[in-house]
């Protein structure tokens, strides 16, 4: 084989490993962007839920137990579960509330039992 042909085909395997490997990067930082994206807005929309909770518990002067904003951001955690998934169905929705009862009853157990303290 002729010294050019080498040295031709050398360069274009180096594009082809460079691409793919540039692609792969691209995609994994594209990949970790997006989560990083939807732990901040499950934690933001958390944090408003709880807020608006309190202000409407204070503006209907209702004295009330308000769960702490870890019950709001983990219920938001599996809500936002559904919303990637695209086989959800009546089932799975109904699983997730549950589980958001369940945890919101920890929450709700736990505030009464430190409250006593």
């Amino acid at each position: 084989m002729k010294p050019e042909i080498i040295t031709l085909l050398s360069a274009l395997g180096g594009v082809v490993i460079g691409s793919v490997i540039n692609l792969l990067i691209l995609w994994l930082t594209k990949k970790y962007e997006y989560r990083r994206e939807i732990k901040r807005l499950i934690i933001t929309s958390g944090i408003e839920q709880w807020k608006e909770t309190i202000s409407f518990a204070r503006q209907n002067k209702q004295t009330t137990y308000i769960a702490p904003v870890m019950d709001f951001i983990l219920c938001n955690s599996i809500i936002m579960k559904l919303v990637g998934d695209k086989d959800v169905d009546e089932k799975k929705v109904r699983e997730a509330v549950e589980k958001n009862k369940r945890i919101r009853k920890i929450f709700e157990e736990y505030g009464h039992l430190s409250s006593q303290d």
